[in-house]
């Protein structure tokens, strides 16, 4: 339909977007995670929000490198955010862990998570009947009140 003041003007439709966002919440939090040496051991962690934020994991103030940045790492992030240890190492990993999630709408932060790790028993050598004595399993990172 042609407008009087204009008669080689047609009507468009303008199609209207609505934009959905929300803010990040975190529905899965990071606990505390105590494991021996050399075995795997997952922090899980769950950011939600739109647009979709990115993880990024941190240990003691430092961004913690997973097989995302390096092909060769021990450590990998899940697809929701979970960091996945495929074996701790006692000194290396240890440490207080927070999850950081950000997408163009800010950054969010969750709680931090105490990561220690267990060492191996060793033995002292043989008791005085003979039988192999085992040393105690120390913490070098006691873990003081909540």
């Amino acid at each position: 339909i042609a407008s009087p003041k204009c008669p080689h003007c047609v009507p468009h439709r303008v199609p209207i977007m609505s934009l959905i966002v929300s803010p990040i919440v975190f529905p899965i939090h990071p606990s505390d995670l105590a494991a021996r040496g050399d075995q795997p051991a997952t922090l899980r962690c769950r950011a939600d929000g739109v647009p979709t934020p990115t993880v990024t994991w941190y240990r003691d103030g430092q961004p913690v490198g997973t097989s995302r940045d390096d092909a060769g790492s021990p450590r990998m992030l899940l697809p929701g955010g979970s960091l996945v240890f495929l074996r701790l190492k006692q000194g290396t990993d240890e440490g207080i862990y927070t999850c950081v999630a950000t997408n163009r709408l800010g950054t969010a932060t969750s709680r931090n998570a105490t990561v220690s790790v267990a060492g191996k028993s060793i033995q002292e050598g043989p008791s005085k009947e003979g039988h192999p004595r085992m040393a105690p399993i120390q913490r070098d990172h006691p873990r003081g009140p909540a």
